[in-house]
């Protein structure tokens, strides 16, 4: 599965912008020593958003490392490590809120969609998306369809047309 968007830079620049702002007033307190850490899933499901995952921790320190474990659209179990993380304490906790923010969202929906496709697998149906998501997010909401095996139906009003009552 890949992903691409040309506005993911501007989008995490934002998403950094509005969780640490002027700074993090912890760092204060936090030691330069290189750490590990693991995220472990809760529950199981569909992974979403690796890549993004990778770009906001890069974006917040260049030399964290990031270790996907697992690839997006592949199924996770209660207690699986999805990834990996190295980097200074300041590092690996800028970028946590942001990073988890995202990827449980895109894999709630991947998930979610994953559920619905299986549930319609003997049939002829194909699970389609519709335009009506985040602000900001529809690219990578479609991604994450896409990830749990459904279809995009179209990105914006430009793509096809489609009437309705309310036209």
């Amino acid at each position: 599965m890949t992903f691409s968007s040309p506005n993911l830079n501007n989008l995490i620049d934002n998403w950094i912008d509005e969780d640490i702002g002027r700074g993090d007033l912890t760092k204060l307190i936090l030691g330069k020593q290189i750490v590990s850490a693991y995220w472990i899933s809760k529950h199981n499901g569909i992974f979403c958003g690796g890549e993004i995952v990778s770009q906001i921790f890069k974006k917040i320190d260049n030399n964290t490392q990031v270790t996907l474990l697992i690839k997006d659209g592949q199924k996770f179990t209660k207690d699986q490590k999805l990834l990996e993380l190295q980097g200074t304490p300041q590092s690996l906790l800028a970028g946590e809120r942001i990073s988890l923010n995202i990827a449980m969202h895109l894999s709630g929906i991947s998930t979610k969609t994953s559920e619905l496709v299986d549930a319609i697998r003997d049939s002829k149906i194909r699970l389609a998306d519709t335009r009506k998501t985040t602000p900001g997010l529809r690219v990578f909401e479609k991604y994450a369809v896409r990830c749990g095996g459904g279809v995009n139906h179209r990105m914006g009003l430009d793509d096809a047309a489609m009437l309705k009552e309310n036209h």
